[in-house]
């Protein structure tokens, strides 16, 4: 019963780690901001107020190599996503100068019709190419549209 009685008295306390000290020698001068320092902040005495400094550069160090890590990964990601970029636009420029050239090959082949069959030529190469137009803005999206425009405005 005592024992229970010293108990609640004197609860047992974990058992601290063992500490090693460590010395430092400060200036004078170094030894007043320290001072300064630890009264600024609220610590107890210096020794709190060195090993709460201490243990900041470490934790932010580590934090420090954590964020270089990750842009390093940022600066592989964007590297590669531009090089893919890249290779989009120059499928796109190869796809547009295709098409160019072919457009000259027909246009070059085949013979304007002339005389009074020309209006009615000219009315059902419109309406030919209002469906191709409407077909080939079915097939793509909106923004693949606005890619290749502005691709085509560019040049």
């Amino acid at each position: 019963m005592r024992y229970i009685k010293n108990m609640k008295k004197h609860p047992l306390k974990p058992a601290k780690q063992p500490t090693k000290p460590i010395s430092i020698r400060l200036s004078a001068e170094h030894r007043s901001l320290i001072e300064a320092g630890t009264q600024a902040s609220g610590q107890p005495n210096i020794s709190a107020f060195i090993k709460a400094a201490a243990l900041s550069a470490a934790r932010n160090q580590d934090a420090t190599t954590e964020l270089g890590a990750i842009e390093a990964r940022l600066a592989a990601t964007s590297e590669s996503l531009l090089t893919r970029i890249r290779g989009l636009e120059n499928a796109i420029k190869l796809s547009v100068n295709l098409i160019d050239g072919l457009t000259k090959v027909v246009l070059t082949c085949v013979p304007e019709p002339t005389g009074e069959v020309l209006p009615a030529a000219r009315a059902n190469a419109k309406t030919r190419y209002a469906k191709l137009v409407q077909t080939m803005g079915a097939k793509m999206t909106q923004d693949l549209a606005t890619t290749v425009a502005q691709s085509l405005n560019n040049e």
